[in-house]
């Protein structure tokens, strides 16, 4: 069964369309329907949220130790975790405050987990 779609899954997924729409490691994935729920699964990889850290703070993430998918293969779920570990990390040492969010939910594509995490990366404390 599928997450409702609220109007803050949609906000998000929109703005992901518009920031990420163009970088080629998304090709795959973006874009993503915001009359969908799509958002939490297209995040399992850590790579959006990624994408959306160094868009907040440029350089606070090196891509060269994200976990990226190669020649038609899937991230197995360690390297997802992998990814997300560096994400929540990341997100709180440009001062996001990051409560309660774990890789394995984010992997999972839990919707409320995917949802703090991305409020947390466009909105982070002062």
């Amino acid at each position: 069964m599928s997450a409702p779609v609220t109007a803050e899954t949609a906000t998000f997924t929109k703005h992901i369309n518009s920031v990420l729409g163009s970088d080629k490691d998304l090709k795959k994935i973006l874009p993503i329907d915001p009359a969908s729920s799509d958002l939490y699964t297209a995040n399992a990889d850590g790579l959006i949220m990624a994408k959306m850290i160094n868009c907040a703070a440029e350089g606070t993430i090196d891509e060269r130790a994200l976990n990226k998918p190669k020649k038609n293969k899937r991230l197995n779920v360690y390297q997802m975790k992998e990814n997300q570990q560096l994400v929540i990390q990341s997100a709180k040492a440009i001062g996001c405050i990051v409560v309660n969010v774990h890789p394995t939910s984010l992997v999972e594509g839990a919707p409320k987990q995917t949802l703090v995490g991305c409020l947390a990366i466009e909105m982070p404390s002062l």
